[in-house]
């Protein structure tokens, strides 16, 4: 099994963003809501190796 990265300038580019992130709000980008960006929201973005949502839970669905 090959356990290589495969996308190594996008992890470390994640890993920079995830390491430093911090509760707060961000404006959605499709409607324009302020929406609150959680420590369990950011547990789960470190959890799944994903980025942070740009779009409110209203969006997003």
């Amino acid at each position: 099994m090959n356990n290589q990265i495969k996308t190594p300038n996008f992890d470390k580019v994640l890993n920079e963003i995830l390491k430093d992130l911090k509760p707060h709000q961000k404006t959605c980008q499709q409607c324009q809501e302020i929406f609150d960006i959680f420590k369990e929201d950011i547990e789960f973005y470190k959890i799944f190796q994903v980025p942070p949502s740009k779009l409110c839970p209203k969006c997003r669905k």
